[in-house]
This record gives structure tokens, C-alpha cells and sequence, in this order.
């Protein structure tokens, strides 16, 4: 899939370290970005042999919002497998630190809630409208990340 100048121009404007932006739009009032990792080598955590990619999957993460608008990643996940034959891991989904397993918000987008709802004194309520998350996301994101 070749990047366009919005792409590479959504890459500038919202930092992802060891991202790249594959495509930027509009949807819904919402900025949409599809990344992915960075190409990078990767090896069995097990065997330490080449590991090769197997399939794809979508996880979406809210983000802090961005001219305005809430930000959804897309983030198209990789599955590895080892092609290893003796080797007892069979596959694997990549991991960063921009948004653990099962997590809706981004790890900045905790930190960005519990400034906001904290420090700032914005209500949760009007927090999670601008992320366009439910108030729970917000509370789990604010506990997870924040301190009493």
C-alpha cells in the first residue's frame, strides 16, 4: 500500500515513535489513522530463530485528539509464528508500549485523562465525550494511570 502526503504529513503531526501511517481520513467527525509497525526484524522470544508474519489483526485505541477532533488508531497488528519445528511457540501478536492488550486508550491518552480530569478539573463526563469513549474508559483510564 503506497503513503500519500497525508500520511506522511499524519505521521509528523502525531508522533508515533516506531509507527508509520499507512492511511489518514475523516470519519463520522473523528480522525482515523490505520498505522502499523515499523519493519523491523523479528525473532522468536523461545528459539531465537527468523520469525515469519502468519496474519493481521485490528486493535483500535483511542488517542489524545487532534486539531480538535477525537483520534482513533487503527492499529494493524502483526501475528508471527516461528517456522521452527521443535520450537514449542507456535504464534504471537506484537506488542508496544502505545497500548497494551485489550486496552481502548493509548498510554498518552491516560496520561492526557488524568491531567484533564485531575489537574485541569474537567468533569469525566466531558472528557470521555471528547475522546468519544463511554465515562468508564475515562475512570479505568484515570486509575490506571493517575494517583489519588
Amino acid at each position: 500500500m503506497g503513503r500519500d502526503a497525508t500520511s506522511r504529513c499524519a505521521e509528523t503531526i502525531v508522533d508515533l515513535p516506531g509507527f508509520v501511517v499507512l492511511a489518514a481520513g475523516e470519519y463520522g467527525g473523528e480522525l482515523e489513522l490505520l498505522i502499523e509497525t515499523a519493519p523491523a526484524e523479528v525473532h522468536c522470544g523461545q528459539c531465537g530463530g527468523p520469525a515469519q508474519a502468519h496474519d493481521r489483526r485490528e486493535h483500535l485505541l483511542r488517542d489524545v485528539p487532534a486539531g480538535g477532533r477525537a483520534t482513533v488508531l487503527v492499529w494493524w497488528k502483526r501475528i508471527w509464528r516461528c517456522p521452527a519445528p521443535k520450537c514449542p511457540v507456535r504464534t504471537w501478536t506484537e506488542r508496544s508500549p502505545l497500548g497494551a492488550a485489550r486496552q481502548s486508550l493509548t498510554q498518552r491518552a491516560k496520561r492526557w485523562v488524568t491531567r484533564r480530569v485531575g489537574a485541569d478539573g474537567e468533569t469525566v463526563a466531558g472528557v470521555a465525550r471528547t475522546l468519544g469513549v463511554g465515562w468508564w474508559s475515562v475512570m479505568r483510564g484515570r486509575t490506571g494511570c493517575g494517583r489519588a
